[in-house]
């Protein structure tokens, strides 16, 4: 198999400040019930538990390239995760994540290291002016105001400076939130009247400068996370690395590790190929990566794409292109756009 040898650029502007872009997150894998003891999920409310793993991913945007493969149980947490991070980021390089990965003493080490962060703020985390070191209420400032972007503490026994971002969502998405925190499974959280109000906005904190990021770039940045989630969504409704056909435990272990192998293959000697030829070729598409797995899915076409991916780039381009492209939307930029890849 040929190896590519691919030069992904971007011309983005609200990355062009940083070294690498990384993201990190998980997502979750069921599992046999007979593997529960290796592999413990959930309960159920008859206190049954059930079997489940994660996958932990650290991936490279700018390069478009998976740095890490880590498989947990589902009941080792995301923040227990938080410090693996630091083996693959360098000074200069940003990381977003989301809540699952927020620990204090984590972003205290990304600020050290001079390392840029971008995170959601823990709504139950204590913030502190900058200045005055005086506890800032978030819901009486926001009540008051349209947006702010504020530098301030977070955090007391391991204190973090950073920059505050909040902006208010659509009224449509505000309720969407609070409809869904209404009928959490735990009825254990009983959410306050604060909680409920502070799901109308996005409340980021970055040590991002503001010479370099204003609140709507910090905004787009963090919408670039979603990435991972598309690439969840391939990998489990067009590729199912879900469907594990195996109950033993070495078995699993075996298939999914082969079907991350595969999807590296995927990423490398098909999608990143054809993303750097449409870009050579001026045109003024984008390749989805999810139209494209289900392109080869549904056509058959993926043992030639990943032993031969030149002579099938080749052959199929002028379909790949019609097939696979994003959609052009005037109000809502794609992946490719928001990099202006």
């Amino acid at each position: 198999m040929q190896k590519a040898k691919l030069n992904i650029k971007h011309n983005s502007k609200i990355f062009k400040h940083f070294k690498d872009v990384i993201i990190q997150d998980s997502t979750n894998i069921p599992l046999s019930e007979q593997l529960a003891s290796y592999f413990p999920g959930a309960k159920n409310s008859s206190n049954k538990r059930f079997a489940s793993l994660k996958i932990q991913v650290i991936f490279s945007i700018l390069r478009e390239r998976f740095l890490y493969f880590l498989l947990t149980p589902f009941t080792t947490n995301d923040q227990s995760q938080a410090d693996e991070i630091f083996k693959y980021a360098t000074k200069g390089s940003l990381i977003i994540r989301d809540l699952g990965y927020f620990t204090l003493k984590s972003l205290a080490y990304l600020n050290n290291a001079g390392i840029y962060f971008l995170s959601l703020l823990h709504k139950n985390t204590n913030i502190y002016d900058a200045n005055t070191k005086k506890k800032l209420n978030l819901v009486r400032l926001l009540k008051k105001k349209n947006f702010l972007d504020l530098e301030v503490i977070v955090g007391k026994t391991t204190p973090v400076k950073a920059r505050l971002i909040a902006l208010p969502v659509d009224e449509k998405t505000a309720q969407k939130r609070r409809e869904k925190a209404k009928h959490d499974r735990d009825k254990r959280l009983n959410h306050s009247k604060n909680y409920l109000f502070l799901l109308g906005w996005t409340i980021l904190i970055t040590n991002v400068p503001l010479d370099v990021w204003d609140a709507q770039d910090a905004l787009n940045a963090y919408r670039i996370r979603w990435r991972i989630e598309i690439i969840f969504k391939t990998w489990k409704s067009v590729f199912h690395v879900d469907n594990i056909p195996s109950s033993s435990k070495n078995m699993t272990l075996a298939f999914i590790y082969a079907m991350l192998f595969f999807i590296t293959l995927f990423t490398l000697n098909i999608y990143d190929r054809l993303l750097v030829l449409v870009k050579k070729k001026k045109l003024s598409v984008q390749i989805s990566l999810l139209k494209l797995a289900q392109f080869l899915k549904n056509t058959d076409l993926m043992p030639l794409a990943l032993t031969y991916p030149e002579k099938f780039i080749k052959k199929y381009f002028i379909q790949i292109i019609y097939y696979c492209a994003y959609e052009k939307r005037k109000n809502r930029l794609n992946y490719l756009q928001l990099l202006d890849f």
